[in-house]
């Protein structure tokens, strides 16, 4: 993505389908680069996640979970996304196994 964003930061990196007909969000390399930049900077300095750390998030599927996943790869922390709609099993289950530090 940071290659990307430097040698093309204009160009189209996620096309969001919303739920609505014909309705659509488009995000460009650098959109995406300075989200996962600003959620990284929230792991680390607020969550205080660093290297090695595991993490899981519960969240709707959109363009933040991809910037939430590319943070916590820039990071270096292992991480989970668990979308809305599993059951509240199905997401106990999940955050047990995962043993995660850190949940939101």
């Amino acid at each position: 993505m940071d290659r990307h964003a430097l040698e093309a930061p204009d160009r189209v990196a996620l096309i969001y389908e919303k739920d609505e007909p014909n309705q659509h969000e488009e995000i460009t390399f650098q959109q995406l680069h300075t989200m996962v930049l600003n959620y990284a900077w929230v792991l680390r300095n607020v969550a205080k996640l660093k290297k090695g750390d595991r993490v899981a998030f519960y969240m709707p599927c959109g363009p933040i979970a991809v910037a939430m996943a590319l943070a916590c790869a820039r990071i270096g922390a292992i991480h989970s996304m668990v979308f809305a709609g599993f059951s509240s099993q199905a997401l106990a289950s999940r955050i047990n196994d995962g043993k995660y530090e850190y949940f939101r």
